[in-house]
């Protein structure tokens, strides 16, 4: 399933959302995706927990529409944190910012 700002619509009357999905828009001012995101979703208590397993980020919130959102900007600013400091990330990080490259491009001119 593909899952973009076209394609959901909040339903705060349903409990149901995909296990698995890919994200195929960035709603991010100055980044897109190059490639979908493959995600998981599920329910911890009161809240959808939205999760990209490879690199072990996510984003919660007590609907799935706002947990997509609130993992696009943890993901976006965590691309532009770690692009910003590159220079000074330990092997860790660069592999994880390596990882995000591969799916985020800034739109920006550096």
């Amino acid at each position: 399933m593909f899952v973009s700002r076209l394609v959901i619509e909040r339903n705060d009357r349903s409990d149901t959302f995909p296990d698995t999905f890919y994200l195929t828009t960035l709603q991010y001012s100055g980044l897109r995706l190059l490639e979908a995101v493959p995600l998981s979703a599920r329910r911890e208590g009161e809240h959808v927990v939205i999760v990209w397993d490879d690199l072990d980020e996510f984003g919660s919130a007590e609907h799935f529409t706002d947990a997509l959102a609130d993992f696009q900007i943890s993901i976006a600013e965590l691309f532009t944190t770690l692009t910003a400091e590159e220079q000074r990330l330990g092997p860790d990080l660069r592999a994880t910012l390596q990882q995000l490259r591969r799916y985020i491009a800034s739109t920006t001119p550096t």
